[in-house]
C-alpha cells in the first residue's frame, strides 16, 4: 500500500506505520521458539545462524532488486520501482507467514510432545 499510493502521503505513511506494526514484530515469537527448541548450549550459535540467514537474505534481495530495476531500466519510474517493491514485499511477507505457519505446527507438536500444553 505505502509502495502502490503515489498521491497520498497520509495512505502511504500509513502503510509504512503497518508495515513496521504486523511485519517487523518477528523477533520474539523466533527467539522464544529457537530458546525453547534447542540445547541452551547451543542456544548463540542458532540465534547467530538465524542472523545471518536473515541477514543474508536481505542481502541477496537487495541485490536481485538492484538487478531488475538495472534490468527493465526502472530508474526513472517511480511508479514502477513503487510496483517492484510491492511485488518484492509479497513475496518475502508471504513466504515468511508459510514458514512461520508451518514452524508453528511443528513446534506446537514438539511441545505437546514434551508434555507442554499450548493453547491455540
Amino acid at each position: 500500500m505505502s509502495c502502490l499510493t503515489l498521491n497520498n502521503f497520509w495512505v502511504s505513511i500509513t502503510g509504512v506505520g503497518g508495515k513496521y506494526l504486523f511485519g517487523e514484530n518477528f523477533w520474539g515469537p523466533n527467539i522464544a521458539m529457537v530458546s525453547n527448541s534447542c540445547p541452551p548450549k547451543k542456544l548463540g550459535n542458532y540465534v547467530s545462524a538465524q542472523n545471518f540467514f536473515n541477514i543474508l537474505a536481505g542481502c541477496l534481495t537487495t541485490l536481485i532488486f538492484g538487478a531488475a530495476v538495472n534490468t527493465f531500466n526502472l530508474a526513472n519510474s517511480p511508479a514502477l520501482i513503487g510496483r517492484l517493491v510491492a511485488v518484492f514485499c509479497s513475496i518475502g511477507y508471504g513466504g515468511s507467514c508459510l514458514a512461520w505457519w508451518k514452524a508453528g505446527k511443528h513446534y506446537k507438536k514438539m511441545q505437546e510432545a514434551e508434555g507442554n500444553f499450548i493453547e491455540g
